[in-house]
Order: C-alpha cells, then sequence, then structure tokens
C-alpha cells in the first residue's frame, strides 16, 4: 500500500459525529425612512442629493449654472442636451460634459442607484466629469436583495449600479475623486 493510500485509509476509518445544520433566522434590514437613510449614504460616499423644482431643466440650471455642456438619452432633455447615441464615436462626446440618466431602483443601504442603458452607448456614464441620475422616490428600496427582486434583466442591453462618484485610494490612504469615471455625481429626487 502507498503512503497516499495509507492515509486516505486511515482519513475514512476516522467517525466523525454529525452536527445538525443550524437553523438561521433573520430580518432583512429595513429602515424607518428609506429615502431619508438612501440621501444620508449617497452623501457619506461622496454623492449629493437634490430635490427635483419645477422641472428637469430648471433643477439642472440651478445645479449646473445656464450653458452646461449635457450629455442624455432622455426624452425630455433632447432640446438642450446631446444624445450618445447620435455620435459616430464615443470620443467625440469629449470629457467635459454632464451625463443625465435615468436610475430605476434606489437602495438604501449603500446609496446605489441601478442605471440601466437600453442604447448603443454606455461610455456616457463613465466618461463624463458630473453624472446626474434622476430618480423616483417611490422606487428606493431597503437593501440590494430587494433592488435585485425589482429590477428586468431581459433584453437589456447593460445595466449597472452607481453608488457615488468615482473614488479610489491606494495603499497610502490617499483618496483620488475620478480616477476611473464622474468626479461628482448628484442624484436628483423627483
Amino acid at each position: 500500500m502507498s503512503a497516499r493510500d495509507s492515509i486516505l485509509s486511515r482519513l475514512r476509518a476516522v467517525e466523525i459525529a454529525e452536527v445538525e445544520k443550524p437553523q438561521l433566522s433573520f430580518s432583512p434590514i429595513r429602515y424607518e425612512n428609506r429615502v431619508e437613510h438612501f440621501a444620508d449614504i449617497v452623501r457619506n460616499v461622496g454623492g449629493e442629493v437634490v430635490e427635483m423644482r419645477d422641472s428637469l431643466a430648471s433643477t439642472l440650471e440651478s445645479l449646473l449654472g445656464k450653458g452646461a455642456k449635457l450629455v442624455s438619452p432622455l426624452a425630455e432633455l433632447q432640446e438642450m442636451a446631446l444624445n450618445p447615441d447620435s455620435v459616430a464615436d464615443v470620443h467625440e462626446l469629449g470629457g467635459e460634459y454632464t451625463a443625465v440618466v435615468e436610475g430605476k431602483v434606489g437602495v438604501a443601504e449603500n446609496g446605489a442607484v441601478w442605471v440601466p442603458v437600453n442604447g448603443r452607448r454606455k461610455a456616457h456614464l463613465f466618461a463624463c466629469q458630473h453624472l446626474v441620475i434622476l430618480l423616483d422616490r417611490a422606487t428606493v428600496v431597503d437593501t440590494m436583495q430587494d433592488a435585485m427582486a425589482r429590477i428586468a434583466l431581459d433584453n437589456l442591453a447593460y445595466g449597472a449600479f452607481v453608488s457615488g462618484p468615482s473614488k479610489t485610494a491606494d495603499i497610502e490612504q490617499a483618496l483620488v475623486m475620478g480616477a476611473h469615471g464622474a468626479m461628482r455625481a448628484t442624484v436628483i429626487l423627483y
């Protein structure tokens, strides 16, 4: 008998008492005020939360000033924003713009927003200086599990959970904003 077979046969000979699988019970996190908690978390990760004013256009003007360069697939902004799907090459967008997109679900526990993209382009989400996400306050849920139960992935070209501006920290803990995405992120609640 080889050493390997000897070791394996001794291991098989050891009787191990069966242990019952523990019964786990837990209650998912529930927030008293989901929207308020969501807004606090977005601010904690470096983002901003503002309330919709009279219209999206007036809210954007008060947030960004007049004449801000906007890139957005939203139909209501077609008069004042460049549609990312209208350019032949995404590099034509440049990098000095504000992308305005619609979020479908906000997550209170981590400040993330589900942003589906059904157009040809998705780079505008990550190559912009400022990402603005329009979000219906009624779509804010407590947890990521709740969010996953609400999103539909069928026929979706692309989607991402976005939480605040892009940030990274090296081993010296030097925080860099905008290293691989937007330097600024704002959620507009309506």
